[in-house]
């Protein structure tokens, strides 16, 4: 039996070949496990980019989907000495333990769901009812006579009846093969979405979003599983191994072996992670969870370890480089990479187990916000701390800049927060904006803040103060805003103008840019590189522009056309993370080559700007400059008599222009001289006045 709930199903179209070569990442790990099917030595899981293999009793993991689609595998059976996946593009079959698939489908377009195979037939859910093989697939036949809701989600045998349920359908049963079907819904509510099958000798059970049913006559009538245990109501899965019932409800896995008169909590180990598959072997039981892969337990539920080695079906929601690490925010957990990601790890604490909402770097502190929590980190990700703030319990935030020391938070009331403490503290600001302000981004001493058809806006005093730059903007809902320099791009969604925006002036004034292939576009993010900006999205394809956002080019290549999540540049590579798809990286070299377009490169190491200089109180200065070639470097802050105020390790940093910000919290007035050092050659310096 099996079933793919309604906010689970996906739809991932196939991707076409081009010259551009783009490859996928090895990580980073975890992703959906829909369905677990044990065969021998061979553990098969069921994900969101086809079926992973595991012979070592789940502890590592290969992907098996050569021949398949990259699609949403629903379920997965063993007919005779054939596999056979159910995706959202149609039914598979592999004849070679899932080393090759072929379709046999007669309707590749539909989404399969379900699978059964009993009495030497296999048995197909489908949108349209129920279709069955005897000739593994080289033939199916429609058995609906009788099903009132052709919906069929979920499958399941008990005894001489076949059970079949629709997600607001309730419950159908046949005695005779599939050829007619009759209601079997006595005792159960109506109003409850159905989420799967399971049986167990001749009990049945169904798992509902409310109470748990069960039935001991094949489904003439049901009843509730311990109607007094509220605990086990919001049900996904339900499941026996040997004499023990579980269940995966919303307040965790539940285990009981008195046939469901008493349960107790049998999460240790799994993280805080939602059950939705199971499967057992002589060794252990398997739980797939959504996000995290497969646990495994080798005492029937009582204690679990994730292993992960290989499963590579996560989501990647953002992604950071600093110095040698690359960062990828995932759903349940922050994992990076110090070798192109050919090798992931997670971030230590409670970065594998939670949702990261944003990373921020700041210098050489990168910060972390979890639901309610923030975390710091000073060497590069390696420990975390998290910052001590109540506050923090009720904001919510979703995205964050910083200018110089002092924080901002944008929370999920539309309201901007900022925090002059390491995020100890957090005082409301831009008012006048609240409720409206989606998107933000510090440069220098200047804070832009995109809304939600009200336009973009500026603030040169740490958020107190607002100036509309742009009236034309007005019907766009901005999700985005990066700057290179003098240079800005302002992305988002405009239903009747253009979705891209750019500013020559440090966001000042905007321009539109028109460009057919931008219309009905809804751009993500933009990300900043020495020789212009890429820009992408949730539906997008992937552009580049060396001119100022004035003309771009399409550079998405071979990707999976999912759009993009997210972009960034890590050393000489572009990683980009593509919906369901995980991360791909290609030479930034390459893709200027490819599409012709010859970067202008700084011909020296020199200083463009410094400013404010005089600077007055706690205010950070801007320190612009130029790199003929990337290279790491340290910033030396000391004062006239030679002692050293500020060191703060760069990282690398690519060729082209770059501004830094350079705090002067906690110095007394006086002058004060920087260095850029390299680790070879010439470094450049000069002076600051604190008055």
């Amino acid at each position: 039996m099996r079933q793919v709930y309604f906010f689970l199903a996906i739809l991932i179209s196939s991707y076409s070949n081009s010259t551009a070569q783009w490859v996928e990442c090895n990580g980073p790990e975890g992703g959906f496990s829909f369905v677990i099917l044990v065969d021998g030595d061979s553990i098969y899981s069921a994900s969101s980019r086809g079926v992973h293999l595991s012979t070592d009793h789940g502890k590592t993991w290969t992907s098996r989907a050569n021949g398949m689609p990259r699609t949403s595998v629903n379920d997965i059976v063993k007919f005779d000495n054939t596999l056979f996946a159910a995706t959202s593009n149609g039914v598979f079959r592999s004849s070679d333990g899932g080393a090759n698939w072929e379709d046999v489908s007669f309707d590749s377009d539909r989404s399969i769901e379900a699978l059964l195979v009993y009495n030497d037939a296999l048995y197909c859910g489908r949108p349209d009812g129920v279709y069955v093989t005897t000739d593994f697939g080289a033939s199916w036949t429609e058995r609906n006579n009788g099903l009132t809701y052709l919906n069929v989600i979920s499958l399941a045998q008990a005894g001489e009846y076949l059970f079949a349920s629709g997600r607001d359908s309730g419950v159908f049963r046949s005695s005779d093969y599939g050829m007619s079907w009759e209601a079997a819904n006595s005792g159960i509510s109506p109003t409850w979405e159905y989420r799967g099958l399971d049986s167990r000798g001749d009990t049945l059970y169904i798992a509902l979003a409310g109470p748990t049913y069960y039935s001991t006559n094949f489904g003439d009538s049901w009843q509730v599983l311990d109607d007094s245990n509220r605990s086990i109501i919001d049900a996904l899965e339900v499941f026996h191994c040997g004499e023990t019932l579980f269940i995966s409800a919303y307040i965790g896995l539940l285990a009981s072996t008195d046939n469901g008169i008493s349960w107790d909590l049998r999460t240790n180990g799994l993280d805080n992670s939602t059950v939705i598959s199971f499967g057992y072997d002589e060794q252990y039981i398997y739980a797939g969870t959504i996000y995290e892969g497969v646990y495994r337990s080798s005492d029937m539920g009582r204690n679990w370890t994730k292993n992960t080695s290989g499963y590579i079906a996560t989501e990647t929601y953002g992604l950071l480089h600093l110095e040698e690490r690359t960062f990828a925010r995932t759903y349940r957990g922050l994992q990076s990479t110090t070798d192109a990601g050919e090798t992931w790890k997670y971030a230590p604490g409670v970065f594998d187990t939670a949702e990261v909402r944003i990373i921020l770097e700041t210098g050489s502190t990168i910060w972390a916000h979890t639901l309610y929590e923030v975390f710091r980190s000073t060497d590069t990700g390696m420990s975390w701390q998290l910052v001590d703030s109540p506050e923090l319990a009720s904001y919510d935030f979703y995205d964050m800049a910083a200018i110089g020391d002092v924080l901002f938070g944008l929370g999920d009331t539309l309201a901007l927060r900022r925090s002059t403490d390491d995020g100890t503290t957090w005082v409301k600001t831009a008012e006048s904006l609240e409720g409206i302000i989606t998107c933000m981004y510090a440069v220098s001493d200047t804070l832009l803040a995109g809304t939600n058809r009200k336009g973009l806006f500026i603030s040169y005093d740490l958020g107190e103060t607002w100036t509309n730059t742009d009236t034309a903007t007005s019907r766009m809902r901005f999700r985005d805003i990066a700057c290179d320099g003098m240079d800005c791009i302002a992305v988002g969604r405009d239903w009747a103008r253009s979705p891209v925006y750019r500013s020559s002036d440090r966001g000042r004034s905007w321009v539109a840019v028109v460009n057919p292939d931008f219309d009905n576009e809804d751009f993500k993010f933009v990300l900043p590189i020495p020789q212009g900006f890429i820009i992408g999205g949730y539906s997008t394809q992937l552009y580049l522009s060396t001119d100022a956002g004035a003309t771009w080019t399409d550079i998405y290549g071979n990707l999976p056309h999912n759009g993009a999540h997210a972009a960034v540049q890590a050393g000489e590579n572009i990683f980009v993370s593509i919906p369901r798809e995980g991360v791909w990286r290609r030479p930034l070299s390459d893709i200027l080559n490819e599409t012709g377009i010859e970067a202008p490169r700084p011909q020296t190491f020199a200083v463009s700007h410094l400013f404010p200089n005089p600077v007055r109180g706690t205010q950070p200065v801007t320190l612009g400059y130029s790199l003929q070639h990337g290279t790491s470097l340290t910033l030396r802050v000391q004062d006239i008599l030679g002692r050293v105020v500020r060191v703060e390790n760069l990282g690398h940093v690519g060729q082209g222009n770059h501004t830094l910000s350079i705090g002067t919290t906690g110095l007394k007035p006086g002058v004060y001289y920087y260095t850029l050092q390299p680790p070879s050659g010439t470094p450049i310096s000069g002076s600051i006045i604190v008055q």
